[in-house]
């Protein structure tokens, strides 16, 4: 499906990380501006005052340390409404998240509809990342480029020993060569892809985003659930769960 990318390596560089977030910067950059969208790639906490995102920006955690650090990308367009997967989505996600703790990883939550937002950064608080769940109801389209670019763009930076994004879907999106890109830079930074979705997912198009074709898997609806949450068992293990 896709040629052989580079072995993962935590150990990339200065230099190249300096030069992959430059890269990731100006696809960014360059996709909103096309669309004419804003890039809100700030948390719910911060700062909201309609600019692109893109000076000043700092995420308020720290991923670093002997352990590991994993964003879960969540689709909640508009298409997630029927035969409650959305609901499904979200019951998976808490499996995920104490699938991933107990490999030594903490886990935050992106989730994207026409825009994406960060809702909950990295840490070992279930209670926050359940809460931030609750609120979330499908709606819009599907913003894929824009969840991929929150995620990337802190992980570039972490010293964590294990980085990871896990993308979950049930539709299509505008911005595949974008998307592409994006998941290349991922692989050159040795940040791990994985990608789950659903029936109505394009899974070719899934296998060129994820890290290796053995880290996708499309189901149907009624398995959303569990696909999510066995996506966890992908991350390679970093300590015996001391998160």
């Amino acid at each position: 499906m896709k040629n052989s990318s580079p072995e993962l390596s935590s150990g990339v560089s200065p230099q190249s990380k300096t030069t992959l977030g430059a890269r990731l910067r100006g696809l960014l950059l360059d996709r909103f501006a096309t669309h004419g969208h804003a890039l809100q790639l700030r948390s719910e906490s911060g700062p909201s005052d309609g600019s692109d995102g893109e000076e000043g920006y700092e995420e308020e955690f720290e991923a670093e340390g002997p352990g590991g650090v994993c964003f879960l990308l969540l689709d909640h367009s508009g298409s997630m409404t029927g035969a409650n997967k959305l609901g499904s989505a979200k019951r998976g996600a808490v499996e995920f998240w104490h699938e991933a703790a107990a490999r030594g990883y903490a886990t935050g939550l992106v989730v994207f509809d026409h825009q994406a937002e960060l809702l909950v950064a990295p840490g070992d608080d279930l209670g926050a990342f359940t809460r931030a769940l609750s609120d979330v109801i499908p709606a819009g389209g599907t913003a894929m480029v824009h969840a991929l670019g929150i995620a990337l763009r802190p992980l570039l930076d972490s010293t964590a020993s294990e980085r990871a994004v896990v993308l979950f879907t049930d539709g299509q999106t505008a911005d595949r060569e974008k998307c592409i890109e994006l998941a290349d830079i991922a692989r050159r930074a040795g940040i791990r892809i994985i990608c789950r979705g659903t029936h109505d997912a394009d899974r070719v198009f899934l296998a060129l985003l994820a890290t290796d074709d053995g880290l996708v898997e499309t189901v149907d609806d009624s398995a959303i659930a569990q696909t999510i949450a066995s996506a966890a068992r992908q991350l390679p293990a970093v300590s015996e769960g001391t998160r």
